[in-house]
């Protein structure tokens, strides 16, 4: 923050010296402050904070602030150590949306503070400020006070703690003396996430798999991941995963496998193309339980949605589907039947075999045609039932499918045919020649139908025209 606050310096330091003579529970060192960082102020400012003791040391519930306003710390939101600095390390307070560790080298070992704010206090000035240290019991238990700071650079102490500009180095000692590393060297971490350990079925087991740089340079990753039963057999064992990450990286996920009940274990590993000198964060392993379903022993069944069409209607005739959910529980009975009341459809019937199992099924059903008119355009009821079970839904039938004026005309052609076969049996008359179907004397002229009479005197003159070709034929040849 730029000019929040302007204080004289004989201000500033006259106000330390009432402060410092509350001092009288120092054990965690106010180290170092980034109050002016090259860019996105409030994303990378932090206050350093150093463990001089040989104990380590919970500052959970303590308060950090300026002269404007406090902040509570907190730990765990990006790792390690949680609120506790191990004795002679250091931890590092940001805000809760920090890139502090994106941005600075920081060494793998700090602990991570945040607040759970915009900003640390009102935001760090950069011309000038006063910080303050409080334990939960409200004990002052440090401060530092700083002047104009220099951008890029952070506000250090020195042995008789006075303020100086220095090179930022958060988490480690201001005079350099830090574990750094090697070319090529890295530490890299596996964490399984596994949102809880007990499941009451397979279906709502899942896992991710993050992994994060603690130090040193980024890296190809090579993820490995199985699953074991408890007697060590391989029940899943995934493929290799690769990836290039610079800070972190979350493999996808989550992965749902399918198992009965029983005690499982994930066991994750990595391989990285760097040098990890830490191995033992390399691997993680993590148990779970999916637990003995209990079983419903009463069965079910419902109708859950009805396909219309994009009318949303039904017609006389129309094939319809209709999507059912059944569950089969304890009983000998296993057969279902879908169909509309007053058989006016014909049942479609499934079989639901074994016990314990639900079927989600889509079953047709064919709409009589109704072309007599039998029925009338009306709600009819749909009937699932079966299992011991019962379940109906009402749907509006209405409208004449054109299937009943097809099959109509098809009746009335072989009628007309029937009656012309029994007009021509009948006739007696000697000059009828043919009778010609009516729907298609205009079209073909076709004999659809003529007496034995007449069939009688045709084939007489064919035979007695074949003789005579045959008597000439004879004439000829002598």
């Amino acid at each position: 923050m730029v000019n929040v606050l302007v204080v004289k310096k004989f201000q500033v330091y006259g106000l330390s010296l009432i402060l410092l003579s509350q001092l009288v529970y120092a054990n965690i060192i106010i180290n170092e402050v980034m109050a002016d960082p090259l860019y996105d102020e409030s994303l990378n400012e932090y206050i350093e904070l150093y463990n001089p003791t040989q104990n380590p040391i919970d500052v959970s519930e303590w308060i950090i602030g300026d002269i404007n306003d406090n902040d509570t710390i907190e730990g765990g939101l990006y790792g390690y150590n949680g609120t506790i600095i191990n004795p002679n390390s250091y931890a590092l307070v940001t805000d809760s949306n920090t890139r502090v560790y994106n941005n600075f080298k920081v060494l793998y070992n700090t602990t991570k503070l945040y607040v759970n704010d915009e900003a640390i206090g009102n935001g760090l000035s950069n011309s000038g400020d006063i910080l303050f240290l409080y334990n939960k019991n409200g004990n002052l238990i440090d401060n530092l006070t700083y002047e104009n700071t220099q951008n890029g650079k952070s506000i250090i102490k020195d042995e008789n703690n006075n303020p100086w500009d220095a090179e930022p180095t958060p988490g480690y000692s201001n005079n350099g003396s830090f574990i750094d590393y090697y070319e090529n060297e890295c530490d890299w971490k596996i964490e399984i996430k596994l949102y809880e350990q007990y499941f009451d079925n397979s279906g709502d087991f899942e896992f991710n798999v993050n992994v994060e740089k603690i130090g040193g340079s980024s890296t190809e990753i090579i993820l490995y991941r199985e699953i074991k039963d408890v007697y060590g057999n391989i029940i899943s064992n995934y493929q290799p995963k690769t990836k290039t990450a610079i800070y972190k990286t979350n493999f996808d996920g989550p992965w749902t496998p399918n198992y009965s009940p029983g005690l499982y274990f994930i066991n994750t590993t990595i391989k990285t193309s760097c040098n990890d000198f830490n191995l033992e964060n390399n691997q993680d392993l993590k148990f779970f339980i999916i637990q003995e379903k209990d079983l419903e022993k009463d069965s079910k069944i419902s109708i859950e949605k009805i396909y219309l069409g994009n009318d949303n209607k039904a017609k006389w005739g129309d094939t319809i589907r209709i999507k059912v959910n059944v569950y089969r529980g304890d009983t000998g009975k296993e057969s279902i039947s879908l169909g509309l009341e007053q058989d006016i459809s014909k049942k479609t019937k499934f079989n639901a075999e074994d016990k314990f199992e639900e079927y989600e099924l889509t079953l047709p059903i064919q709409i009589d045609l109704n072309c007599n008119g039998k029925f009338e355009d009306n709600l009819y009821e749909l009937i699932l039932e079966g299992l011991g079970e019962k379940d109906s839904k009402e749907i509006k039938i209405q409208g004449e499918s054109n299937l009943c004026e097809k099959k109509s005309k098809s009746i009335k052609k072989e009628k007309t045919i029937t009656d012309i076969k029994k007009a021509g049996s009948e006739n007696t008359d000697q000059n009828y020649e043919k009778v010609i179907y009516r729907d298609m004397e205009e079209i073909t002229g076709k004999i659809i139908y003529e007496s034995n009479e007449i069939k009688a005197k045709r084939s007489t003159i064919f035979f007695f025209c074949a003789v005579l070709i045959l008597l000439i034929f004879q004439r000829i040849r002598k």
